[in-house]
């Protein structure tokens, strides 16, 4: 029977999409597509509705994106492009950017750790 370390369940959470997510303003955690589906924070009814500022949905689709190392920078700028062009307002496009910069960010240095090991 193999033996399940600490590493070993860090990488699987690391390596598959993200089901959950966190609402900036009450720090529930949220199930990721019902946050994408209604882009506020509801969950079974209750929750503090906190509206989110950028389309979860689009931002949860870069990050699956990210996750795959057999993706481009290519194809992320592509899809990036492809959902700003679908958003209409000027803060919710903002909103989007921010929270995809950090995401590429956070990517990249897990890819430059992987690189290192």
């Amino acid at each position: 029977m193999k033996k399940t370390t600490e590493k070993s369940i860090v990488k699987v959470f690391e390596e598959m999409p993200s089901m959950w997510t966190k609402c900036p303003k009450c720090n529930e955690l949220l199930y990721a597509k019902e946050v994408g589906r209604l882009n506020k924070c509801t969950w079974m009814g209750k929750g503090c509705g906190y509206v989110f500022p950028y389309p979860v949905a689009k931002v949860q689709k870069v990050g699956i994106l990210l996750r795959n190392p057999k993706s481009t920078y290519g194809e992320l700028s592509a899809l990036i492009l492809e959902i700003l062009d679908s958003i209409i307002f000027r803060n919710e496009k903002l909103a989007f950017l921010s929270v995809v910069i950090g995401l590429v960010q956070s990517s990249h240095e897990r890819r430059l750790i992987q690189v290192k090991k």
